[in-house]
């Protein structure tokens, strides 16, 4: 019998091709920041994509180029069974799809394979060593896929810009905050901007309390995320690698809360810690029950500014330098990258969600080894004499927490008024890191 199974996918307007850094590298050719293409930059053409699968605003209102907005965002496809093979139609022909007894771990398959039809995998099993596969048989549409998969989960402007959009946690990648010495070349920076709507009257009407029902009866318009999972198990697209989208055709999509959490967050008012090794870090603070996220948040007034630490001073913000100050303390800046002007990008992840990442190129921006402070800054709009080219409408609140922190170098944030920057800044958040001598010594700034 022939069964059909519906999967979400773009109607109204494709996504551009998204990928993390390095997906795509022109044979000697050198971004401005040394790094090599994409430059910090989607990727266009034939590089493998990442889907939306996790709901965005678009605080300042500015959207990524490849994204829409629409009362109707989605139409269907189908994934067939012809009694031998499962297969779908993308408009590109017929593309086949594999199962359970198609794989062999840890064999990767092949990226024209769009789908994968199995059962949900949820890791290893520490008995076992063997993929744990739960529940009846799926589809799983596949990230990074040629051609590509296309798909948008609800992604939403601020309804409201007399009230700016105020961030609720920020995620700083784990590299950046868990070690104690980066000895590295090549330093990926990454911070997430999260928003919980509960209370926010701009986006509490947009709630569903158990994500979006495909169906006539229920709108679109709520936030929910797509189901994600290590969709083939025991090869490089398992779950520690590029993940899948279930198929609508299972129900409900997720409330995008149970997909994202704020476990504990970072108080700088606690006091330090007596020796850097005491466990646990009081200042390290647990949320009990953990606080369920609804989106995550592009500005497009992110600014990235990394400057080296030279003294042991205290450090204030200069608006009119556009980094820390005194110079007795702290250089001028290696990097200064802003997302306004597309030097600072953010990407969508394997697991679809969308951040700002960076590839630091400490070989030439950097000052030798040392102590590094990267500030994530909310520069303010040229109104209230900032840089940024939009109008600012997201801040940092006193509200806004650094959110699932690591043990060594806590990322800590600056509230709109505890910046007092005189540009109209809303905002930063910082982490002081330490590279070793592995990493480079060029000076230089972008």
């Amino acid at each position: 019998m022939m069964t059909r199974i519906n999967f979400i996918a773009l109607a109204t307007a494709l996504i551009g091709a998204w990928a993390i850094g390095g997906n795509a590298v022109a044979a000697r050719k050198v971004c401005d920041d040394g790094s090599f293409p994409p430059c910090n930059k989607p990727p266009v053409g034939e590089a493998a994509s990442n889907n939306l699968s996790f709901p965005v605003i678009w605080s300042d209102g500015e959207r990524k180029p490849g994204f829409v907005q629409s009362d109707d965002p989605w139409s269907f496809a189908t994934v067939e069974f012809d009694g031998e093979a499962y297969y779908t139609d993308v408009g590109q022909g017929r593309v086949n799809c594999v199962g359970e007894d198609d794989i062999t771990p840890p064999e990767k398959i092949s990226s024209d394979v769009l789908c994968y039809r199995g059962r949900l995998n949820e890791g290893l099993s520490e008995e076992t060593g063997e993929p744990n596969l739960t529940g009846d048989p799926k589809t799983w549409m596949l990230q990074q896929r040629q051609p590509p998969n296309q798909w948008q989960i609800f992604n939403t402007i601020d309804p409201d810009t007399t009230t700016p959009v105020a961030v609720t946690g920020i995620d700083t990648g784990d590299l950046l905050e868990s070690s104690i010495v980066i000895k590295a070349k090549v330093i990926r920076t990454e911070f997430t901007l999260l928003k919980n709507v509960e209370g926010d009257t701009d986006f509490t009407s947009y709630r569903s309390e158990y994500g979006c029902v495909l169906d006539e009866t229920v709108p679109n318009n709520c936030f929910a995320a797509h189901s994600m999972s290590g969709a083939v198990p025991g090869t490089d697209q398992s779950i520690a690698e590029t993940q899948g989208t279930e198929s609508l055709s299972h129900g409900l999509l997720v409330d995008p809360r149970t997909v994202k959490t704020a476990k504990n967050y970072f108080d700088p008012t606690i006091p330090v810690p007596v020796t850097e090794a005491e466990e646990p870090d009081p200042r390290i603070v647990p949320i009990e029950p953990a606080l369920g996220m609804d989106a995550t948040v592009y500005s497009a007034c992110a600014r990235l500014i990394i400057q080296k630490v030279v003294g042991d001073g205290a450090l204030d913000w200069d608006s009119e330098m556009g980094s820390w100050m005194p110079r007795e303390h702290v250089n001028p800046p290696v990097v200064d990258i802003k997302a306004w002007d597309e030097t600072y990008s953010a990407e969508i992840n394997a697991g679809g969600n969308l951040i700002y990442g960076y590839n630091w190129q400490t070989k030439n921006f950097s000052e030798g080894a040392g102590k590094y402070r990267l500030t994530f800054l909310l520069e303010g709009d040229e109104d209230d004499g900032g840089e940024c080219e939009v109008d600012l409408n997201t801040v940092f609140d006193d509200d806004t927490m650094s959110v699932n922190v690591g043990e060594r170098r806590p990322a800590t944030v600056l509230s709109k008024d505890a910046l007092g920057g005189t540009h109209g800044e809303g905002g930063a958040v910082y982490v002081d890191v330490e590279i070793g001598g592995g990493g480079g010594g060029g000076r230089g700034k972008k």
